[in-house]
């Protein structure tokens, strides 16, 4: 697999979500998601252009096998 032009952008975007997740947990509020939750894949989740690109690029780059159980 390629490397993406955004690869260098994961990591920050990773710090500035644990950081949003530790503020809200700091306040007494509950985060429901979590890794492995695919609650997001039945709302209406707005990404830019460039990340679509991106993850249409990454599930196309995973096995047919993969895409079959995600689509069931």
């Amino acid at each position: 697999m390629s490397q993406s032009i955004y690869d260098h952008v994961y990591p920050v975007i990773d710090l500035m979500v644990d950081s949003a997740v530790r503020d809200i947990i700091a306040d007494g509020e509950k985060v429901s998601c979590a890794k492995g939750c695919a609650h997001c894949c039945h709302l209406l989740v707005e990404v830019f252009w460039e990340e679509a690109r991106e993850l249409a690029k990454w599930v196309q780059s995973q096995s047919e096998q993969k895409r079959e159980y995600w689509y069931k």
